[in-house]
């Protein structure tokens, strides 16, 4: 799947599990080289001490927030057009506490899937080739490292960070997401940015907000035995040990009525 993804999506899910940290901080998704999308408002988050008083700029625009009890604050500044360079700082007083640069603005999209979407350019045929002209100024790259959690997070995986297209980078980018983005800004002539987050083998119920899944009748249980796990790892084992034992039972290939030898 390769979706169109505006940073207000991050926003919601990266500001859901965020902690109280010390010093204030753009979210980690925002760095240098990135990638913020065109003709939409562009919202810029993060983290601070609840009750502190921050600007955010934006080029020359800019904009003041207080951190919220949550220890998460976010500002919004007037669309883009496509094209660049920008930059973006947090500041508290006259002391500069965070800063990206090589900012473009442009497409961004979200690839995420399983093995398919993962797979990598190194691995394609001619891969020495289609590396070799892996070097792209308009084609910006986020790979999301591989990090299972039962929670929101606040923190990217390290070490997740945005860089240009270049062969090292592309080597083990996502095939099908680069050579999608490759294609649409040079269809489009507008900066491209690619977040992988795929994982080879992932169900899609673990892609799914635990509160959406869980109303599925399907999926309680799960849903609940995942929240158990969260607070008490040795309670939801053996929760987990007990609702398999039954199913096994219950199934008339592996238990019901079967009569098992017992070893000699």
């Amino acid at each position: 799947m390769i979706q169109k993804l505006g940073l207000s999506a991050l926003a919601i899910a990266m500001l859901a599990g965020c902690a109280e940290p010390n010093s204030a901080e753009l979210a980690d998704v925002f760095g240098d080289h990135m990638v913020i999308q065109r003709d939409q408002p562009v919202r810029v988050f993060g983290t601070g001490e609840p009750g502190t008083e921050l600007s955010v700029k934006l080029d020359a625009a800019v904009r003041t927030v207080t951190v919220a009890e949550s220890g998460a604050w976010q500002v919004e500044f007037a669309a883009l057009p496509a094209g660049g360079i920008h930059e973006i700082s947090l500041h508290e007083g006259g002391r500069k506490l965070d800063h990206v640069g090589d900012v473009l603005s442009g497409d961004v999209f979200l690839c995420s899937g399983q093995s398919n979407m993962k797979y990598p350019l190194r691995n394609m045929p001619y891969a020495p080739q289609i590396l070799e002209e892996a070097s792209e100024e308009n084609i910006r790259l986020l790979n999301i490292y591989q990090k299972a959690a039962l929670e929101p997070q606040s923190k990217l995986p390290e070490p997740t960070a945005w860089s240009k297209a270049t062969p090292e980078a592309a080597e083990w980018f996502s095939a099908m997401c680069y050579f999608t983005g490759r294609d649409i800004a040079e269809t489009y002539d507008v900066p491209v940015g690619l977040i992988q987050s795929a994982w080879g083998g992932s169900r899609i119920e673990s892609w799914i907000d635990a509160e959406v899944a869980g109303a599925a009748a399907e999926h309680a249980e799960q849903v609940e035995l995942l929240r158990t796990h969260v607070d008490d790892p040795v309670r939801a084992a053996k929760d987990y040990s007990e609702s398999w034992q039954a199913s096994w039972l219950a199934d008339p290939a592996t238990g019901g009525d079967a009569v098992w030898d017992a070893p000699d």
